[in-house]
Parts: structure tokens; C-alpha cells; sequence
């Protein structure tokens, strides 16, 4: 969940940092541009403790607000290719329990409990390392956090279309700003 768009719906489960130069000081990607509205949400760090309420505000985004409002108003934007327009991303949820939160999940191609026909390529040319079937563009930004003290990231995971995996155990972990390569041979 973006913690702008939160902090918007739920300003009462916000509050400015408490001692803001420290903070800025940890977390500098949040203080890049004007700080006087800043606000982060009430998780006991920067900040009073509701906890509770934060983490039941955001169950209930995830369970009503996002299918009612779409995915990109509350969450990241979907990791899109601009070459093909057939290949459609679906977005879904899945709880961390480690963590408590619910974590979005884009897939492709992914037929786990689907009657929808596979998507496959039929290429009858080796591909030269210069090209590539598949090209992934997702921006995140680190301000958005509703955890400033986590990372924004995304876990990488690649697998059969009808396999499930759990993408925090058997994903890669790859960082804001970075470009990823990924060869795969068969």
C-alpha cells in the first residue's frame, strides 16, 4: 500500500515524524522534496503506536478498496512489457506471516486452478544475445513505503505456469535501481 494514498484515506492513523531531522537523517529518500506535509503512519517508529489499527486499515485495503478501486490506486504499478500488449499481468495478494502484512503479487502466464490456455512462443531461431523475449518495467518509489524501515524491492521468482512457490522463500530479491539480465537455458 502507498503510504501517500494511505496517509490520505487514514490521517488519523498518521502523524509527522516525531524529531523529523533524524529521521530525514535514516531516511533520506523521504525528505527529497518539501517536508512540512510529510506524515508517516502511526507504527511506533517516528511516531505513536496504533499499530493495530494501521495493520487492520491496511487488511481492509487489500480485501475491499483494492478490488473496488484497482491495484495501481493503492499499490505499486504492475510490472508492464511495452513490446507486447497480449501479455497481461495479473495482480494478487498474498499474506506474509512472517511479517503480519499482505505483499502484492504480479504474475504472467501463471495457471495454477485456471481453464485459460497457456501462453507459449514458438521461436524457430537461436536468439542472439542482443535480444530477448520478455521485458519487464515496474517503477517504485522508496517514499511510498508504509514501513520506513523496510526496503521497497520485489522477489523474483520464475517457474512453471503450474507450480506454485512461495516467491519470499524460492524468489531472488532484486533492488530499486537496478537493471536485471536473466538468461535462461533449457
Amino acid at each position: 500500500v502507498k503510504r501517500e494514498k494511505f496517509c490520505a484515506e487514514y490521517p488519523y492513523l498518521c502523524q509527522k515524524p516525531n524529531n523529523l531531522t533524524n529521521f530525514c537523517g535514516n531516511h533520506p529518500y523521504f525528505c527529497k522534496e518539501n517536508v512540512s506535509n510529510l506524515v508517516i503512519p502511526k507504527l511506533e517508529y517516528y511516531a505513536s503506536n496504533s499499530e493495530a489499527d494501521v495493520r487492520k486499515a491496511i487488511s481492509q485495503i487489500y480485501i475491499h478498496n483494492i478490488s473496488q478501486d484497482g491495484a495501481n490506486l493503492w499499490s505499486w504499478t504492475a510490472p508492464y512489457d511495452h513490446r507486447n500488449k497480449e501479455n497481461m499481468t495479473t495482480t494478487t495478494f498474498i499474506f506474509d506471516n512472517d511479517r503480519k502484512v499482505y505483499v502484492t503479487c504480479y504474475s504472467t502466464n501463471l495457471h495454477i486452478y485456471s481453464r485459460v490456455d497457456i501462453i507459449s512462443k514458438k521461436t524457430y531461431t537461436i536468439l542472439k544475445n542482443d535480444q530477448d523475449l520478455y521485458n519487464f518495467y515496474t517503477r517504485i518509489r522508496e517514499e511510498e513505503t508504509v514501513y520506513p524501515w523496510t526496503v521497497s524491492g520485489i522477489f523474483l521468482s520464475i517457474h512453471s505456469p503450474f507450480v506454485p512457490v512461495n516467491p519470499f522463500n524460492d524468489g531472488a530479491f532484486l533492488q530499486i535501481g537496478h537493471q536485471y539480465i536473466i538468461n535462461i537455458r533449457m
